[in-house]
């Protein structure tokens, strides 16, 4: 009994609790740990309710300034992967030079009317009225208004989160082959707002797609032919399957047949009148490589390899037989047959077009070159000369560099290395051709007038007054007099016999400056041409290959350090300053920065105004290989073995960083994990994180963090709880501040403000009952 009057007293006093929490509940507030068991549908942690909006911050300036190198222009950046022709037109998928608009009215002098290109890389093209739908290999699917051809422009996109590769258009529909992602389906009744209304993944790798009838049939890769009902848009259904014989790359549908480019399998043919039980009938495979195929009529054309154009005969589709093909020296991919020619996309040749009016002698008819392989660059006046190595010489006029315009080129059957402008003269390193003198006074028509060629290999060349010097190879330095450039002469030569390369030479003042690959820098008296003599030597273990001087230093590119900074205040004792590791391929000094052409990494600027500690402050990467690098005001010029010519804005930017999350509002626990976001600008790879509370540092987070504006941070126990916590995020390299977030709020526990107190006080009332049974059982 008297356990009982004890328990109806607990209850009692929690129903007066229950009463005036309920009255007061905003200002209650109670901590748990995370085990316990009293929950509520309505509880909710403070900090959930975060819209991840962009709140005000505090952002001290930072002290550091960036380079940030904008793309205005390129040119002779082509690397053709498909073609699709409609009417007078070519329409090519042109790689990093995107959607080209040829003019093919008279298909033996194809020429260019138009493009688009907004940087990404274009692997693809479908045309359907007044639209190009491109995939780009990163961007999605983008459709652009082609209703001028000369001024194509895009009025729609859609994001894939693989790759978008092929796309075929029919009506209102567009049929995506996204690799990982599947087999998509896009609603492109407007243009301008793409839709996806169906989607079907398997796990395969759709490479490429073709639409006949209500079916859809795709090349799967190593998963094959796969057939998909799509009559029902909104719910794509695999019908018919077929694998087992190789790995399908394209595919190409006519009457009840299936044609399909297979790779190392060569075609197969593939009887489709049953779509549900697709059976191969034939197949054609000469031991080579089968990129595309396109059919027509009784013949089936295919590209792969360096056989740029096969035609097989399919009129017995069980016994395909060739009858004609042209060899070439490219890499032929995309075919599209209209008329009697053939129009192939081949990624070293351009845009090869062949007359198969006779299809056992297809010959070539026109050809629309776009070079891509340029690997030097120089700058004077309103024009760009570039050399791309059996591409010749190309003049482009930069006057407007958003626009630049080829004027002139010249070509014959040599190497171009390198090139040099001084007058009216370019002088070319032709490699195993010696060194090349062009007449440039009309830069419309460049015209060869001297040549010296010793049996060597010029790889670079400077010219200083009337001499040119050749670095050359196995044979060191050698200088030409250029006073009659129709009659160059040796002069003077300086090898030391020493088993090394030379690579590169810089002439400045007295002085050439030569790399010599093993045997390093080495710094060359020319005051007497005819009789140079070394002075001196820099050897840092590795391989010299590129130099550039200016004022009291060297610049030179090492294969294994990467940019070495040495002191040749006197010429006779250089001794090294510096080093950046980020340099592969050549430099080129303005001001206070290197501009350093990085290969596969683009192109990097380098701060040199402490030639001790050079620090990277700038960098341009857009799938480059960046072989050579010159620098003009603000302009940027970068020869690449990929996207020809481009032409780079380069314009200096503060370093800040702005957090998003944590702010004000934040409310962590400690033992959770939380989202930090930011937004930058300006050039900062790599991050570290400061905790301050009450603006003192608590702890450190370490690791030089990619700088990509999301780090996910589980916050450690035994912080401690405040409501003045702050992030700052610093530089990793040097600890510069970049942002500092408001104060927030880190708790020991669980704030449950907005609990149902009333549940609360039950779930108590209810352990309190427990405990009393309990005693009263134990009495």
């Amino acid at each position: 009994m008297k356990n009982t009057k004890i328990f109806n007293k607990i209850k009692k006093i929690f129903l007066i609790l229950a009463v005036i929490f309920t009255l007061n509940s905003g200002f209650f507030a109670l901590y748990y740990s995370k085990d316990q068991i009293l929950t509520s549908e309505n509880f909710q942690l403070q900090g959930e309710k975060e819209d991840m909006e962009k709140f005000p911050l505090i952002n001290p300036k930072s002290s550091t300034f960036s380079q940030e190198a904008t793309k205005i222009g390129g040119i002779l950046d082509g690397i053709v992967s498909e073609v699709m022709i409609v009417g007078t037109y070519a329409y090519i998928a042109d790689s990093y030079g995107g959607l080209k608009i040829l003019d093919i009215s008279d298909p033996t002098t194809p020429t260019a009317l138009g493009q688009f290109d907004d940087g990404g890389q274009v692997i693809g093209v479908f045309v359907s009225e007044s639209y190009a739908y491109i995939t780009d290999f990163y961007d999605g699917l983008e459709i652009i208004d082609i209703s001028d051809p000369t001024t194509p422009t895009e009025v729609g996109q859609f994001t894939v989160e693989d790759h978008a590769i092929d796309v075929y258009v029919s009506g209102s529909f567009a049929y995506l082959a996204a690799g990982e992602d599947g087999f998509k389906i896009l609603n492109v009744s407007d243009p301008t707002t793409p839709t996806e209304v169906g989607q079907f993944y398997d796990g395969g790798e759709a490479l490429n797609v073709y639409f006949s009838g209500s079916y859809a049939y795709v090349a799967d890769g190593s998963d094959g032919l796969e057939i998909y009902d799509v009559s029902v848009p909104p719910t794509p259904t695999e019908v018919g399957q077929l694998n087992g014989w190789g790995y399908a790359v394209e595919i190409y549908v006519s009457g009840s047949y299936a044609y399909i480019a297979a790779d190392d399998f060569g075609l197969r043919i593939i009887d489709i009148s049953d779509p549900t039980t697709p059976t191969e009938v034939g197949h054609f495979n000469d031991g080579g490589i089968t990129n595309n195929v396109y059919v027509s009529g009784s013949y089936a054309y295919l590209t792969g390899g360096d056989i740029d154009l096969e035609i097989i005969d399919v009129s017995d589709p069980t016994i395909p037989t060739e009858v004609g093909q042209f060899s070439g020296d490219g890499a032929a991919d995309g075919v599209y047959v209209s008329g009697s020619y053939a129009y192939v996309a081949d990624y070293f040749e351009g845009l090869e077009i062949f007359n198969i009016s006779d299809p056992t002698t297809p010959t070539e008819a026109g050809h629309f070159k776009d070079s891509r392989y340029v690997t030097d660059v120089y700058v004077s006046g309103s024009y760009a000369y570039i050399v791309g190595e059996d591409d010749g010489l190309h003049i482009i006029d930069i006057s407007t560099p958003t626009t630049p315009t080829i004027v002139g080129h010249f070509e014959e059957d040599s190497y171009y290395q390198d090139v040099y402008v001084s007058g009216l003269y370019a002088y070319i390193a032709e490699s195993y051709s010696g060194l090349g003198i062009i007449n440039i006074t009309d830069p419309t028509n460049p015209v060869k007038v001297g040549q010296f060629d010793d049996g060597g290999e010029a790889l670079s060349v400077q010219i200083s007054g009337t001499y040119a010097y050749i670095a050359d190879s196995v044979d060191g330095l050698e200088i030409i007099d250029i006073s009659d450039p129709t009659n160059p002469t040796k002069v003077g030569e300086f090898d030391d016999d020493v088993d090394s390369f030379t690579f590169d030479v810089f002439v400045s003042g007295s002085y050439a400056y030569v790399a010599d690959g093993t045997d390093g820098l080495e710094i060359i008296d020319i005051s007497d041409p005819t009789d140079p003599t070394e002075v001196s030597q820099y050897i840092d273990g590795d391989e010299a290959k590129f130099v550039y001087v200016a004022g009291s230093y060297a610049y030179m590119i090492d294969v294994l350090n990467g940019l070495v900074i040495i002191d040749i205040s006197d010429p006779t004792t250089p001794g090294l300053l510096g080093e950046y590791s980020e340099a592969s391929m050549d430099v080129f000094i303005s001001g206070v920065y290197a501009y350093v052409a990085d290969g596969n990494n683009g192109l990097g600027i380098i701060d040199i105004s402490d030639p001790i500690n050079p620090r990277k402050v700038g960098q341009f990467h857009e799938g480059d290989d960046t072989s050579d690098v010159f620098v003009s005001g603000s302009y940027v010029y970068l020869a690449s073995n990929r996207n020809g010519l481009e032409i780079l804005q380069v314009s200096e930017v503060e370093n800040s960083i702005t957090i998003l999350h944590p702010n004000s509002s934040s409310s962590w626990e400690e033992n959770s994990s939380y989202d930090i976001l930011w937004e930058w600008t300006g050039y900062i790879p790599a991050v570290n994180f400061n905790v301050l509370k009450n603006e003192e540092l608590k702890e450190t987070i370490e690791g030089g963090y990619y700088n990509d504006g999301s780090y996910n941070w589980t916050i450690p126990v035994n912080l401690g709880s405040s409501k003045k916590y702050q992030i700052k995020v610093i530089d990793a390299n040097d600890n510069s501040t970049y942002g500092i977030s408001e104060n927030f709020e880190i708790s020991s526990g669980f704030s449950i403000s907005s609990y149902n107190p009333i549940l609360l006080l039950a779930a108590m009332a209810g352990i309190s009952v427990i405990l009393a049974i309990k005693k009263r059982k134990n009495i």
